[in-house]
């Protein structure tokens, strides 16, 4: 009787556990994903190249990362070369239209150096392929978009060292290119734990509205930030504006004097351009009882 109690309970904290999580877990954003990719992308999918099968394989790739951001409704391929955002209006009225778009942008060579035991070292290479992901949520009703451009970036299989041999764990370009391609989505569906909330409050709340789609927000925020720094240059500027007069008396007083002009070419004349600076040696000079105006 004690073990059925004692099972009953730990059921019982666990559902309730798992309840409590899903009550704090954010609703994700129901989407109708689009995405643009080449043909490259859907062919290397498989090895026999095949488009239809391929786009399979990618859509059913898509899902599973972009899931752990969105609640997605529908997956559909649209056209690279899209002239407009026309597009979105398939996504349902509850439906945020949401574009992935994914290019390939070259090839490169990673570079790996071992060291044995006995401090032998060797080092070798691997072939890697850039990728370029974008991501967009579009707004229908103001006809907007909202984009996280993630850069390129290189991926590939690295190296093994077998004794002082260093091989390359994939050297196929048709499965690095697709296992590279998967690693960028997995990379930007991925949220950065590292951010500590607590210390970095705006770091973390810009990598929460990344993760769930909340582009506008970002961008409110980048925007509301560059506008203070704005504000914060125009003050200071008007706070040196109309000290040249100023300036120009002060430094006229010290050329007129062939006892202090060395002293003003020497040690004050090379920083004449900062305004502020010089704002502040007259201010010395005066309270010095050194200089009058």
């Amino acid at each position: 009787m004690k073990k059925i109690f004692l099972l009953l309970t730990t059921i019982l904290l666990a559902v309730s556990q798992v309840c409590f999580a899903a009550k704090d877990a954010p609703k994700l954003r129901r989407i109708h994903l689009f995405y643009m990719v080449p043909d490259s992308i859907l062919q290397c999918q498989n090895k026999a190249e095949n488009m239809e099968k391929g786009q399979v394989e990618f859509e059913s790739t898509l899902k599973k990362y972009y899931s752990k951001r969105f609640d997605i409704r529908k997956i559909e391929r649209v056209d690279m070369e899209s002239p407009d955002m026309g597009f979105a209006n398939r996504a349902l009225p509850l439906e945020t239209p949401f574009l992935v778009k994914i290019t390939l942008e070259g090839t490169g060579t990673s570079y790996d150096h071992y060291q044995n035991a006995l401090g032998a070292q060797t080092s070798g290479t691997a072939p890697t392929v850039m990728v370029h992901l974008r991501e967009a949520v579009i707004d229908k009703a103001a006809g907007k978009y909202y984009k996280e451009d993630y850069g390129t970036k290189s991926y590939g299989s690295g190296t093994v060292a077998v004794g002082m041999l260093v091989l390359a764990v994939d050297t196929d370009p048709r499965t690095n290119t697709k296992g590279s391609v998967e690693a960028n989505i997995r990379d930007v569906c991925k949220f950065n734990k590292d951010i500590n909330k607590y210390v970095n409050p705006a770091a973390y709340e810009k990598e929460y509205n990344r993760f769930y789609g909340n582009f506008e927000k970002i961008l409110a925020t980048d925007e509301k930030e560059r506008t203070a720094a704005q504000n914060t240059n125009k003050n200071a500027a008007n706070g040196t504006e109309g000290l040249e007069p100023r300036i120009a008396k002060f430094k006229q007083h010290f050329m007129a004097s062939e006892a202090l002009k060395p002293v003003y070419i020497q040690m004050i004349q090379p920083y004449e351009k900062n305004t502020s600076y010089m704002n502040n040696l007259i201010d010395t000079y005066i309270q010095m009882g050194l200089y009058t105006e």
